[in-house]
């Protein structure tokens, strides 16, 4: 595995891990590395010094070919940065980095009005929704509904996958990307047997997460059928911010890069 550089060159490591078998568990599992997280194949020491490098280097190309690692775990290193968007007015009215509650409260409270909210759609996320909750505390929650529908998706289509159908049955694979409104009622009664069949009675672990999940979520999906606001606008402002890194070849600063996508987008 990968450490931290040593008079710039190249340091991998070498370990011999133990694997042991639990009886109780009946399964296999290998004893714990301190300094190294379950998993990786880099150490702690080399993951801070590649997040230091993303902060004093010019451009992240530099990072990469400096320390030998892969764009994904350069843009891993840098935080999560969470975009407040005026639905109303269509403008980006906050860029926040972080996105635990802590961070949101500290950097949106100087904005007034937060009484006044109705509507708040956000991701599928527990902690965007604690915040929400007591950050808005009139506001009604809205689940943005193609987070909602990418839950259920994937596992319509390994299901279909697994059932090994015939060449009949291949347009049905079209007819789950199509608006039931439009469908003849032959298909629309075709697509409810088949969805039946292959779901209603499966008994795929995807299937019970994403009713769990429907069921903690219930209120915030069901909301959407009030207002049908999404977050549709959020990501378009989100492929602006990728356009802005792009032309600017990364960002040193935190607040460059918001000040500058809060002039490109407000």
């Amino acid at each position: 595995m990968k450490d931290e550089p040593l008079r710039l060159g190249q340091t991998i490591l070498s370990v011999h891990k133990r694997r042991f078998w639990c009886r109780a568990r009946k399964k296999p599992f290998t004893e714990p590395l301190p300094g190294v997280r379950k998993g990786y194949r880099t150490t702690e020491r080399y993951r801070r010094r590649v997040l230091w490098a993303c902060e004093h280097f010019v451009d992240l190309k530099s990072v990469r070919e400096t320390y030998r690692c892969s764009s994904g775990l350069v843009l891993g290193q840098r935080r999560l940065a969470t975009m407040v968007v005026d639905h109303e007015n269509k403008r980006l009215m906050e860029l926040v980095e972080g996105k635990s509650g802590a961070e949101l409260t500290v950097a949106l409270q100087h904005i007034p009005g937060r009484e006044n909210v109705r509507w708040v759609t956000l991701d599928m996320s527990d902690s965007y929704r604690s915040f929400a909750r007591s950050f808005f505390p009139n506001a009604q929650l809205v689940a943005d509904k193609f987070h909602v529908l990418r839950l259920l998706t994937p596992a319509i289509h390994r299901a279909l996958r697994a059932l090994n159908l015939p060449k009949e049955a291949l347009p049905m694979y079209r007819v789950l990307h199509k608006n039931p409104r439009t469908l003849t009622a032959k298909w629309r009664w075709n697509l409810r047997v088949c969805l039946t069949d292959t779901l209603a009675l499966s008994k795929l672990p995807e299937l019970a997460t994403f009713r769990n999940t429907l069921m903690r979520w219930r209120k915030e999906v069901l909301a959407y059928f009030l207002c049908r606001l999404t977050n549709a606008r959020t990501e378009g402002f989100n492929g602006k911010a990728k356009l802005v890194i792009r032309r600017a070849y990364g960002y040193k600063s935190f607040r460059n890069y918001r000040l500058r996508l809060l002039s490109s987008c407000a």
